[in-house]
């Protein structure tokens, strides 16, 4: 059986998924198994809907998809192009008893909602006489208590008001990312510390949610209250994202296809669950970055990326000004910190002099160094290469460029906050390919300098 979450309240879409509110979920068994994202993209151009995607990676239904609607209600019209094995998508929604629609309990309460990038599904079984109970007791104590369980991660229970399951229940987990979900549910782990932590001072809270459920809803807590709120049997479901228009893939998530490999690389960039990952040990005697093949001009560039790691401890990273000059103690000398740091960045038009950073300074990712750090630039150049603000995210979590180069002109949008705009790069190459940066090198198995031990994945370019 498969699902589709529409969204039944106007709703913000985020890079890494969607802001949960009220909800629609739709099953059917009529749905292609394969549903391409592509597709997706084609229902939005055609304005049949606006739609986002989500495929289960783990549980009992993995490989199954969600669908999310981003607009008011049911859409009425969808195209005869359609992902499905059903004539039209509204002919289906048209039938009552073909979908269930859920709503969430206690929606008024919520004064915002996070992201969600992925969201796992639990059912529960609410014993029937204690239905009205349950909801209210859901209102007046869960959702205080669990709503905002974690920072990244709320805990939210729903009732189905419409359809072929009319009075059920379900739960969701919305978490904001992968680093998110790996905190609390290391594959093959059914909890962590972490959660058994958060849900210790739950433990009365947990037993009289135990006495509304059907016995075999929810686990039994045997290691804290943190039992009670998993589910026997979930899924989770991770955000998928279309591509938009006018944008194609530099990076096919099977191969190296579009990118030229170092010679000698000797396997130190390869490719590990539909990521581009790096360890920067390429064997490769001269340039260990890695290109693509084609040259570009000028262009719109998605590159999506995390730091893995940051063993080496960089002790002369300066503390850089507006102006993009260093800041100096009161006897005219650098000010220094010491800095755990991986270094790599995003290079263009084939020169490593123009690159938007990757790395760990508290200036922030995107900055062009080498148009910063050059005494022959103007000011207004230096200045306008230092990064606004530092917009990145945690170590470990996925971070979001949007590049656009124009003839001399670079802008960088860094988790959708503008960090460079229009900066000058005087004397850049008319066109040249793009390039995902080495950096680092190691003394006697240790690292002297910040290694680029990063990740890329959902690489998406437009030309101009």
């Amino acid at each position: 059986m498969y699902f589709i979450i529409l969204l039944a309240s106007a709703v913000n879409v985020y890079s890494q998924g969607i802001k949960m509110g009220e909800v629609i979920i739709v099953s059917n068994s009529g749905f292609k198994k394969e549903i391409n994202p592509e597709l997706i993209r084609q229902l939005n151009n055609n304005k049949t809907g606006s739609f986002e995607l989500f495929q289960a990676d783990r549980g009992e239904r993995k490989g199954e998809f969600l669908l999310v609607s981003k607009g008011l209600g049911i859409p009425q019209t969808i195209s005869q192009s359609s992902p499905f094995n059903i004539k039209t998508l509204s002919e289906y929604l048209n039938n009552p008893q073909a979908y269930t629609e859920y709503r969430l309990i206690g929606a008024e309460k919520f004064k915002s909602l996070p992201p969600a990038g992925i969201m796992g599904i639990h059912y529960l079984k609410v014993k029937a006489d204690r239905k009205k109970e349950f909801e209210k007791f859901v209102i007046e104590k869960l959702n205080p208590a669990v709503g905002n369980l974690l920072p990244d991660m709320q805990l939210l229970y729903y009732k189905a008001v419409a359809g072929e399951d009319n009075g059920s229940y379900i739960t969701i987990f919305t978490i904001d990312s992968d680093a998110s979900r790996h905190k609390y549910w290391p594959a093959g782990a059914p909890e962590t510390d972490i959660l058994k932590k958060a849900f210790l001072p739950l433990k009365e809270l947990a037993a009289e949610l135990g006495t509304y459920l059907v016995e075999d809803s929810y686990l039994k807590p045997e290691g804290g209250a943190a039992a009670y709120f998993e589910s026997l049997k979930w899924t989770d479901y991770v955000y998928l994202e279309s591509i938009p228009v006018g944008f194609v893939p530099l990076f096919n998530e099977k191969d190296f296809t579009n990118w030229k490999l170092p010679e000698g690389d000797n396997g130190h960039w390869k490719i590990i669950n539909k990521v581009i990952d790096y360890d920067a040990e390429s064997e490769a005697k001269a340039d260990k970055n890695l290109w693509t093949v084609q040259a570009y001009k000028n262009f719109i560039l998605y590159v999506d990326w995390r730091i893995k790691a940051t063993p080496w401890k960089n002790p002369n990273v300066p503390l850089i000004l507006p102006s993009g000059l260093h800041k100096l103690d009161e006897n005219g000398k650098e000010i220094t910190l010491l800095v755990p740091d991986s270094d790599s960045g995003i290079l263009l038009r084939g020169v490593g002099k123009c690159q938007a950073n990757i790395w760990g300074w508290p200036i922030g990712s995107g900055e062009v160094y080498g148009y910063r750090m050059d005494k022959n630039m103007p000011p207004d150049v230096r200045r306008g290469v230092t990064p606004k603000l530092n917009a990145d995210k945690n170590i470990g979590e996925w971070n979001r460029f949007k590049i656009t180069m124009k003839d001399d002109r670079l802008t960088v949008e860094l988790n959708g906050i503008t960090v460079i705009e229009n900066a000058l790069l005087p004397n850049i190459p008319e066109k040249g390919p793009i390039g995902l940066q080495h950096h680092g090198s190691k003394k006697d198995g240790n690292w002297v300098s910040p290694p680029s031990l990063v990740q890329f994945r959902r690489i998406l370019i437009k030309e101009l």
